[in-house]
């Protein structure tokens, strides 16, 4: 019915040991935020930085309006003292 089962006894804890600490990779996490970092700045839309430009090509932003559509009025005063 298969090899007989051979059960040693357990050993002995030895209340001074302490295990050695573990050795974490620092560069790993050093190269997984560099590289969200960049693929967050990837994402940005850079034509309209820094007070606009982009040159060339660019078309620009609507807003969300579509092309020659409004955006609406806001109703907030200029002037939190009063007036408009």
């Amino acid at each position: 019915m298969g090899p007989d089962r051979i059960f040693v006894e357990p050993m002995k804890a030895t209340p001074a040991y302490v295990p050695p600490a573990m050795q974490v990779s620092t560069m790993a996490p050093l190269i997984s935020g560099i590289g969200s970092a960049a693929s967050t700045l990837a994402t940005v839309d850079w034509s309209n930085t820094f007070g606009g430009g982009g040159g060339g090509g660019s078309t620009g932003n609507t807003g969300g309006y579509g092309s020659g559509a409004e955006a609406p009025k806001s109703t907030i005063p200029r002037n939190i003292y009063g007036g408009n």
